[in-house]
């Protein structure tokens, strides 16, 4: 899928900015112009992550690739990073937990989500 834009530098600028920040794939970006498109995940041979990741939805899958790369983490510390609000991160966190792919662990107020060693 592509998207071509036309209009204002600074607005295409932003729309640049916020599409890259979504994952999407900015191809071609000038004074007047910008192309997006969504970039195809293709599943590795030889991936460090579990098979089960690829085959979840794409919104549940950028969640889980998050947390596999920092081990653990709340759904604040992932939401930084993906650039989605807490409580929706909160709600994949909880999606991916019921699924089996990682486990939780209350500490205090903050609830920890740590990828399963297997």
């Amino acid at each position: 899928m592509t998207l071509v834009l036309r209009g204002d530098k600074e607005r295409l600028k932003e729309l640049a900015n916020r599409a890259r920040k979504y994952g999407l794939d900015v191809i071609l970006f000038d004074e007047e112009r910008l192309e997006i498109r969504k970039i195809e995940l293709a599943v590795p041979c030889n991936s460090e992550y579990p098979p089960e990741l690829w085959s979840l939805p794409d919104h549940l899958r950028k969640t889980a690739l998050t947390l596999y790369k920092l081990g653990e983490a709340t759904a604040e510390e992932i939401a930084e990073i993906t650039g989605r609000v807490r409580a929706v991160e909160s709600d994949h966190l909880n999606q991916i937990y019921r699924k089996g792919l990682c486990e939780k662990e209350r500490r205090g107020r903050k609830v920890f989500y740590i990828v399963k060693k297997e």
